[in-house]
C-alpha cells in the first residue's frame, strides 16, 4: 500500500508538466528572438512560436494562453495597432531573460 502512495507522489500533476513544457517553449522563444532580424512580432508569431494552441484543447486558437502569459507578466505587454498585438524583439527578448523564462506554481 505505501508503494503505491510513493509512485503517486513521485509523478508530476498535470499542470506542472505544462508548466515543464511552457517554461521549454519560452527558452525556445528567446532562442530565436536572439535570432531573427525582425524588429516586431504580432501575436501569431509568438502563438506559433510557443505552440499554445497544444496546451489546451479548449483554446484553439491559442489566445487565452497568451493572454493568460501577459496578464502573469511572464511575457511583456504588447502594443496595439489597428487591434493587432505587436511586441518589440529587444523589449520581449530582454524581458524574458529578465524573469530568466522561469514559470512557477
Amino acid at each position: 500500500m505505501s508503494n503505491l502512495k510513493l509512485e503517486e507522489v513521485d509523478q508530476p500533476s498535470g499542470k506542472q508538466v505544462r508548466l515543464k513544457k511552457l517554461n521549454c517553449r519560452l527558452q525556445h522563444l528567446l532562442k530565436l528572438l536572439r535570432s531573427t532580424k525582425r524588429i516586431e512580432v504580432d501575436e501569431k508569431y509568438l502563438i506559433t512560436a510557443l505552440r499554445l494552441r497544444t496546451l489546451s484543447r479548449h483554446d484553439k486558437a491559442g489566445k487565452h494562453a497568451l493572454q493568460q502569459l501577459i496578464s502573469t507578466n511572464t511575457i511583456s505587454k504588447p502594443l496595439k495597432k489597428n487591434g493587432i498585438r505587436y511586441w518589440n524583439v529587444t523589449i520581449l527578448a530582454s524581458h524574458l531573460e529578465g524573469t530568466q523564462c522561469k514559470v512557477t506554481l
